[in-house]
């Protein structure tokens, strides 16, 4: 999932993954196994990587509907 979050935060930002590691002041090695889900970094680690692409990371907790899924399976 934070493999998700980082690619498309760096896409969204139209940033290398040179330039995100130079934000974060890591190095280019490291932004590549994030993204290619070799290594898995913890939850604030994402956030600074969103933030540092200039974005916001919002999470929400709600309640679980799986109505939908039974009428996809009886489908």
């Amino acid at each position: 999932m934070s493999r998700n979050l980082i690619v498309e935060a760096r896409r969204r930002a139209g940033i290398t993954q040179r330039e995100l590691a130079r934000r974060l002041g890591t190095h280019q090695p490291v932004i590549a196994r994030w993204e290619g889900g070799r290594t898995e970094p913890d939850f604030r680690t994402v956030v600074r990587v969103v933030r540092a692409c200039g974005l916001d990371l919002n999470v929400s907790l709600s309640v679980f509907d799986d109505h939908d899924l039974g009428l996809i399976r009886r489908a």
